[in-house]
């Protein structure tokens, strides 16, 4: 694993307060961090302020995160021109990805399969022009959520122009081992995010299920051995979407488990 590649999804602290963010990543040692689409939206024309940001910080842009229409041809055209404008503003601030997620199911699975392979075919062709990587991450409410149907959607699209991002709380809500869908597609996987589950018997603080990582029911050790396993040299991002304490917290607890739980060496 390389430790530049090593991140943290900033989301929780709301896209205004990207300086805080940048703060408390650089405090506990992260390169990189991952950020919503919504901040690019906020420097949309001022990429090169968003750059000053984050070099006067020393904690660089891995990529963006965002959603879409995925099955539903009839807003393709506006989400192309949409992501483009997102992956000129990845290119012009020196980033590397951009992840489409998720995709609600909108018809029969043979015409979501369909759709969904030409929009991703057409996107990652378009970001391939401005050398940005583009990935999909399947996640527990986009039609693509079993293993059968996520391999279908892999064998329609082209692996030179579409990359997985994959969630390890998202594949273990759909009942998809995470450690073994690493290990079985590593050719595609360029982004892992590394995201638990509570525990059934604990309180749902987060609203959402979510939880600091190692603190859950996602078995995180054998995602570990996975990882190093196949000499994984991509990116590896903390996610904890809207946490139940300060995101403060959850950036500290995730540097912390990604030194002592991953093998990470992020600076102290």
């Amino acid at each position: 694993m390389r430790p530049d590649r090593v991140g943290f999804h900033v989301s929780a602290f709301g896209s205004e307060n990207i300086l805080a963010a940048l703060s408390s990543c650089a405090r506990n040692g992260f390169p990189t961090i991952e950020i919503f689409a919504d901040t690019t939206l906020i420097f949309a024309e001022r990429p090169q302020e968003f750059r000053d940001l984050i070099d006067i910080s020393g904690v660089d842009l891995g990529g963006v995160h965002s959603g879409g229409m995925l099955t539903a041809p009839e807003y393709h055209y506006a989400e192309i021109g949409a992501w483009e404008r997102v992956f000129d503003w990845v290119r012009d601030v020196g980033a590397d990805y951009a992840i489409y997620y998720g995709g609600d199911r909108s018809a029969g699975q043979p015409e979501d399969l369909d759709a969904a392979a030409t929009l991703l075919d057409e996107l990652g062709r378009r970001a391939a022009r401005r050398h940005v990587t583009f990935c999909y991450e399947p996640d527990r409410h986009c039609p693509f959520r079993t293993r059968q149907s996520l391999a279908r959607l892999l064998e329609r699209t082209d692996p030179r122009f579409v990359r997985l991002s994959v969630d390890t709380a998202h594949l273990a809500r759909t009942e998809i081992d995470p450690a073994e869908f690493i290990a079985s597609h590593n050719d595609r996987i360029h982004v892992v995010h590394v995201r638990d589950l509570r525990r059934e018997d604990t309180p749902d603080l987060s609203r959402d299920g979510f939880v600091d990582p190692g603190t859950g029911i996602v078995d995180l050790d054998e995602v570990r051995r996975s990882l190093d396993a196949i000499g994984y040299e991509g990116w590896i991002v903390g996610v904890v979407a809207r946490p139940h304490v300060a995101p403060q917290h959850s950036v500290q607890h995730t540097a912390r488990f990604f030194r002592e739980s991953m093998g990470i060496p992020l600076a102290v």
